[in-house]
């Protein structure tokens, strides 16, 4: 975050989440389907539950999502 507050953006603008791939740390992410597999299986339900728990606050409005 300290990079973006550099840039004239208040913190609080942009919150950055890591969601799991559904690889363990140490496997191969070059592998192609298996990352395929993992991201498809897992990253929905994290993301689903993700946006639960903030909309639950109601301190934060989610208005957009960017995956990479």
């Amino acid at each position: 975050m300290a990079a973006l507050h550099k840039t004239g953006l208040d913190q609080g603008q942009i919150n950055l989440v890591a969601i799991p791939d559904g690889l363990a740390d140490d496997d191969d992410r070059n592998d192609l389907a298996r990352l395929c597999d993992g991201i498809y299986s897992v990253m929905p339900a994290c993301l689903e539950e993700l946006i639960g728990k903030i909309r639950e606050t109601g301190e934060d409005e989610i208005t957009s999502i960017i995956a990479d």
